[in-house]
């Protein structure tokens, strides 16, 4: 009777796993590696990534292309203006420099006609104001020079006008003004003026009186140069 009862046998525990094992080996085996690279491969790989970068850098350089031909053009245009410009101030140059040859001839003309005119004038320097003690100069001239040269009773220069030179300001620092006389003859000048010389001076009461030429500024310019 206790065969009878007795229970079959359960399989060993040992035997799963391994059968879990072997159906799981399988499954666990890496794949195989792909397979290396050609050099056709390695051409067409290269030949797309220069194009792929060629068209990123055109579409890259477009804007800045516009933009650099933009400049290009300015700068040409500039030079053209830049051209023209120095032409024109050439041609002004040219004309500033007949302008001024012209103006230095007219000024030389203009300057040989007023000394030309002053050569019957004579200025004397050294009359105090209101030495004359009158409005009629060219009468109070006349009698002085007469008398101060010693010509004969009744001979007197014959004066055409005579006047203060200068404005009133210089008499305020107290300097006196220039009288200045023009006579009718050029020997009546001449005369007067190389007596003033050979003496240095004239004398009116206590007053040296000193005479000197009437030139233009120009012309005393020139002589202080030479």
């Amino acid at each position: 009777m206790s065969r009878d009862l007795a229970l079959p046998r359960s399989p060993s525990p040992k035997m799963a796993p391994e059968k879990t094992l072997a159906a799981e080996t399988p499954n666990q085996q890496e794949p195989d590696d792909e397979a290396p690279l050609t050099r056709r491969d390695l051409r067409e790989d290269r030949q797309t990534l220069i194009k792929e970068i060629t068209t990123l850098v055109t579409d890259l350089v477009k804007p800045l292309q516009a933009t650099i031909n933009d400049l290009v053009k300015e700068i040409k245009d500039a030079s053209k203006m830049v051209e023209t410009a120095s032409e024109m101030a050439l041609t002004l140059q040219k004309d500033v420099q007949l302008l001024q040859t012209k103006e230095m001839s007219t000024a030389n003309r203009i300057t040989a006609l007023e000394n030309r005119c002053r050569q019957l004038n004579l200025k004397f320097r050294g009359f105090e104001e209101g030495a004359e003690q009158t409005k009629d100069l060219p009468t109070f001239m006349a009698h002085w020079l007469a008398e101060v040269l010693e010509l004969e009773d009744g001979v007197m220069p014959i004066i055409l006008k005579a006047q203060r030179l200068g404005l009133l300001a210089a008499v305020q620092r107290g300097r006196p003004r220039d009288n200045i006389v023009q006579f009718l003859y050029q020997r009546t000048r001449q005369k007067i003026l190389k007596e003033a010389r050979a003496r240095r001076y004239l004398l009116f009461q206590d007053s040296k009186i000193i005479v000197l030429l009437d030139l233009s500024s120009l012309k005393c310019w020139r002589n202080e140069e030479n």
